[in-house]
Protein backbone atom coordinates (compact mmCIF):
# COMPACT_ATOMS: atom_id res chain seq x y z
CA UNK A 1 0.00 0.00 0.00
CA UNK A 2 3.21 2.26 0.78
CA UNK A 3 4.52 5.05 -1.57
CA UNK A 4 7.93 5.93 -1.70
CA UNK A 5 7.85 9.59 -0.98
CA UNK A 6 11.58 9.99 -1.95
CA UNK A 7 13.88 11.35 -4.69
CA UNK A 8 13.89 8.25 -6.03
CA UNK A 9 10.43 8.55 -6.83
CA UNK A 10 9.89 10.16 -10.47
CA UNK A 11 7.02 12.04 -9.81
CA UNK A 12 8.07 13.36 -6.28
CA UNK A 13 11.76 14.34 -8.29
CA UNK A 14 10.20 15.62 -10.83
CA UNK A 15 7.33 17.45 -8.49
CA UNK A 16 10.10 19.45 -6.50
CA UNK A 17 12.10 19.84 -10.15
CA UNK A 18 9.83 21.81 -11.20
CA UNK A 19 9.44 23.99 -8.61
CA UNK A 20 10.42 27.51 -9.44
CA UNK A 21 11.07 29.96 -6.68
CA UNK A 22 14.21 31.01 -5.64
CA UNK A 23 15.26 32.83 -2.27
CA UNK A 24 18.53 34.10 -1.01
CA UNK A 25 21.07 31.46 0.38
CA UNK A 26 23.11 31.83 3.28
CA UNK A 27 25.79 33.80 1.68
CA UNK A 28 23.19 36.36 0.09
CA UNK A 29 23.22 34.18 -4.00
CA UNK A 30 20.26 34.00 -5.70
CA UNK A 31 19.50 30.03 -5.14
CA UNK A 32 16.57 27.55 -6.11
CA UNK A 33 14.14 27.07 -3.03
CA UNK A 34 14.07 23.39 -3.15
CA UNK A 35 16.82 21.54 -4.72
CA UNK A 36 18.31 17.89 -5.21
CA UNK A 37 21.70 17.18 -4.87
CA UNK A 38 24.07 14.54 -2.67
CA UNK A 39 25.07 14.87 0.60
CA UNK A 40 28.33 15.66 1.62
CA UNK A 41 29.83 15.60 5.21
CA UNK A 42 32.72 17.35 6.50
CA UNK A 43 35.35 14.90 5.07
CA UNK A 44 33.69 15.35 1.81
CA UNK A 45 32.61 12.15 1.07
CA UNK A 46 29.44 11.94 -0.82
CA UNK A 47 25.91 10.48 0.51
CA UNK A 48 22.97 9.95 -0.78
CA UNK A 49 20.63 12.43 -2.87
CA UNK A 50 18.39 14.75 -0.83
CA UNK A 51 15.84 17.77 -0.60
CA UNK A 52 17.54 20.71 0.45
CA UNK A 53 16.06 24.30 1.18
CA UNK A 54 18.00 27.08 -0.67
CA UNK A 55 17.82 29.06 2.44
CA UNK A 56 18.82 27.24 5.37
CA UNK A 57 20.90 24.54 3.82
CA UNK A 58 18.73 21.73 5.60
CA UNK A 59 18.28 18.43 3.64
CA UNK A 60 15.46 15.66 4.00
CA UNK A 61 15.94 12.37 2.61
CA UNK A 62 12.05 12.33 2.09
CA UNK A 63 9.97 14.28 -0.06
CA UNK A 64 7.14 14.64 2.26
CA UNK A 65 7.14 15.49 6.04
CA UNK A 66 4.51 17.03 8.87
CA UNK A 67 6.13 19.64 11.15
CA UNK A 68 9.56 21.08 9.77
CA UNK A 69 9.55 24.73 9.36
CA UNK A 70 13.48 24.58 8.25
CA UNK A 71 12.89 22.16 5.59
CA UNK A 72 12.32 23.41 1.86
CA UNK A 73 9.49 24.70 0.65
CA UNK A 74 9.08 21.63 -2.10
CA UNK A 75 8.77 19.27 1.32
CA UNK A 76 5.08 19.49 1.27
CA UNK A 77 2.56 17.72 4.05
CA UNK A 78 0.36 16.29 1.80
CA UNK A 79 -0.79 12.49 2.35
CA UNK A 80 -1.07 9.94 -0.72
CA UNK A 81 -3.90 8.24 0.49
CA UNK A 82 -4.79 4.86 -0.88
CA UNK A 83 -7.73 3.01 -0.36
CA UNK A 84 -8.53 -0.57 -0.31
CA UNK A 85 -11.92 -2.28 0.13
CA UNK A 86 -12.03 -6.47 1.14
CA UNK A 87 -9.35 -6.58 3.83
CA UNK A 88 -9.12 -10.25 5.35
CA UNK A 89 -10.18 -9.69 9.24
CA UNK A 90 -6.50 -10.00 10.80
CA UNK A 91 -4.52 -8.39 8.98
CA UNK A 92 -1.94 -6.06 9.88
CA UNK A 93 -0.74 -2.51 8.95
CA UNK A 94 2.66 -0.94 9.99
CA UNK A 95 3.29 2.36 10.03
CA UNK A 96 6.85 3.07 10.61
CA UNK A 97 9.61 5.76 10.21
CA UNK A 98 11.97 6.23 7.43
CA UNK A 99 14.68 4.67 10.30
CA UNK A 100 13.09 1.25 9.84
CA UNK A 101 12.15 1.43 6.35
CA UNK A 102 15.42 2.32 5.28
CA UNK A 103 16.93 -1.28 6.42
CA UNK A 104 14.03 -3.79 6.50
CA UNK A 105 12.15 -4.25 3.19
CA UNK A 106 8.51 -5.15 3.06
CA UNK A 107 9.35 -8.71 3.33
CA UNK A 108 11.34 -8.68 6.13
CA UNK A 109 8.71 -6.62 7.88
CA UNK A 110 5.99 -9.34 6.67
CA UNK A 111 8.27 -12.21 8.06
CA UNK A 112 8.75 -10.57 11.70
CA UNK A 113 4.91 -9.15 12.10
CA UNK A 114 3.80 -13.27 11.38
CA UNK A 115 6.43 -14.82 13.42
CA UNK A 116 5.64 -12.88 16.50
CA UNK A 117 1.47 -12.64 16.02
CA UNK A 118 1.51 -10.32 18.52
CA UNK A 119 1.69 -6.03 17.85
CA UNK A 120 3.43 -5.14 20.55
CA UNK A 121 5.87 -7.40 20.52
CA UNK A 122 6.55 -6.90 16.25
CA UNK A 123 6.94 -3.26 16.57
CA UNK A 124 8.79 -3.91 19.56
CA UNK A 125 11.37 -6.51 17.37
CA UNK A 126 11.25 -4.27 14.43
CA UNK A 127 12.45 -1.40 15.75
CA UNK A 128 15.37 -2.75 17.98
CA UNK A 129 16.22 -5.02 14.84
CA UNK A 130 16.13 -1.56 12.76
CA UNK A 131 18.69 0.22 15.65
CA UNK A 132 21.23 -2.84 15.35
CA UNK A 133 20.90 -3.15 11.24
CA UNK A 134 21.75 0.98 10.94
CA UNK A 135 24.55 0.05 13.59
CA UNK A 136 26.11 -2.78 11.51
CA UNK A 137 25.93 -0.93 8.33
CA UNK A 138 27.54 2.13 9.78
CA UNK A 139 24.83 4.01 9.18
CA UNK A 140 24.10 7.85 10.95
CA UNK A 141 21.78 7.23 14.27
CA UNK A 142 18.18 8.25 12.91
CA UNK A 143 14.64 8.29 14.88
CA UNK A 144 12.90 5.14 14.48
CA UNK A 145 9.05 4.57 15.07
CA UNK A 146 6.89 1.92 14.33
CA UNK A 147 3.27 1.04 15.16
CA UNK A 148 1.66 -2.66 14.18
CA UNK A 149 -1.70 -2.72 14.01
CA UNK A 150 -3.34 -5.67 13.51
CA UNK A 151 -6.84 -5.11 11.26
CA UNK A 152 -10.15 -6.32 13.22
CA UNK A 153 -14.07 -6.13 11.77
CA UNK A 154 -16.02 -4.05 13.77
CA UNK A 155 -18.53 -6.58 13.56
CA UNK A 156 -16.39 -9.35 15.79
CA UNK A 157 -16.73 -9.36 19.04
CA UNK A 158 -13.79 -8.25 21.77
CA UNK A 159 -12.32 -11.54 22.74
CA UNK A 160 -9.98 -12.60 26.28
CA UNK A 161 -5.93 -12.05 24.39
CA UNK A 162 -3.09 -12.21 25.91
CA UNK A 163 -2.36 -11.40 29.93
CA UNK A 164 -6.49 -10.81 30.06
CA UNK A 165 -6.54 -7.77 27.94
CA UNK A 166 -9.19 -7.47 25.61
CA UNK A 167 -8.84 -6.99 21.97
CA UNK A 168 -10.90 -3.66 22.23
CA UNK A 169 -8.40 -2.28 25.21
CA UNK A 170 -5.37 -3.09 22.62
CA UNK A 171 -6.83 -1.23 19.42
CA UNK A 172 -7.57 1.85 22.28
CA UNK A 173 -4.03 1.98 23.09
CA UNK A 174 -2.81 1.69 19.54
CA UNK A 175 -5.49 4.77 18.42
CA UNK A 176 -3.83 6.31 21.46
CA UNK A 177 -0.48 5.75 20.27
CA UNK A 178 -1.20 6.58 16.93
CA UNK A 179 -2.37 10.19 17.88
CA UNK A 180 0.94 10.21 19.95
CA UNK A 181 2.99 10.08 16.98
CA UNK A 182 0.63 12.44 14.74
CA UNK A 183 1.02 14.99 17.77
CA UNK A 184 4.65 14.59 17.96
CA UNK A 185 5.03 14.71 14.35
CA UNK A 186 3.42 18.56 14.08
CA UNK A 187 5.27 19.75 16.90
CA UNK A 188 8.49 18.88 14.96
CA UNK A 189 9.26 16.34 16.87
CA UNK A 190 11.26 15.01 13.98
CA UNK A 191 13.52 17.73 13.26
CA UNK A 192 16.91 17.24 13.65
CA UNK A 193 20.23 17.97 12.28
CA UNK A 194 23.07 15.39 11.78
CA UNK A 195 26.44 16.53 12.67
CA UNK A 196 28.59 16.52 9.44
CA UNK A 197 25.96 17.01 6.93
CA UNK A 198 24.39 19.67 5.20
Amino acid sequence: LAIDHRVENDAERKRIETASESVLDRHGFQTPASYITRRQNSRGEYGPKAVFSGATGISHLMTRSIGDPHGAPALIPDAEIISKQGVANGSWVVLASDGMWDVIDEVGVAKVVRGTRHPARAARKLTLDSVTRRRQHGMIPDDVTVIVIELRHPSVQPTESRGGVTDEATAMFYRAALGALLLALVLGGWVRYNEGHT
